[in-house]
């Protein structure tokens, strides 16, 4: 008996396929590479998993040719933003979204997100907006570190949630079907 129990326990551990947090890099797909104040981008991002848990997302941002000018703001929907308060033009930059981070973690769950990225007025101290901001995207990669697998299912209502529904919609119905049988007899009177 006690070698029975401890088979067992044995075949238990061995059955057990905890999954490892892994990092899972994906290039973003653009809709155009060129940002500016009134030309805005669309970008997918789309995972080959979905994740049961998320420990951090990471955005990297990546420009050539027109980087990311002193002054500059950029902003992603959904996300954050940020800007150059530097005194020379970035090519890189990069946000990390820790866990912690409840408005922005449970978007990608699903292993698919969809944004828009904006550039805003350059930051000018004191003064006016007078010049947008522009910059040439070579490419945006996102990175999800978590636990890849299917997330359970959203909750579904009972059946009986929605037969009561219907039992309560069909009176209606019914009464409105015969009362346009009603009006088209006397129509055709």
């Amino acid at each position: 008996m006690k070698t029975l129990v401890t088979l067992a326990f044995v075949l238990c551990l061995l059955g057990s396929t905890r999954v490892e947090a892994t990092s899972i890099s994906v290039d973003a797909y653009l809709s155009h590479p060129d940002l500016s104040t009134d030309n805005p981008i669309d970008y997918s991002v789309r995972f080959p998993t979905q994740f049961t848990s998320i420990n951090f997302v990471e955005l990297e941002a990546y420009w050539v040719g027109d980087g990311l000018d002193p002054g500059e703001v950029i902003a992603f929907s959904h996300l954050a933003g940020f800007g150059n308060n530097g005194d020379q033009a970035l090519f890189y930059r990069a946000l990390v979204f820790p866990e912690g981070y409840a408005d922005v973690i449970p978007q990608f769950l699903d292993g698919a997100f969809d944004g828009g990225i904006y550039g805003d007025c350059k930051v000018h101290r004191g003064g006016p907006c007078t010049e947008p901001t522009t910059a040439i995207f070579d490419h945006l990669v996102f990175t999800v570190n978590g636990e890849p697998g299917k997330r359970p299912p959203a909750p579904v209502p009972e059946p009986a949630t929605l037969t009561l529904i219907a039992i309560g919609m069909a009176p209606g119905l019914l009464g409105l079907h015969a009362r346009n049988r009603r009006r088209r007899g006397s129509r055709a009177a």
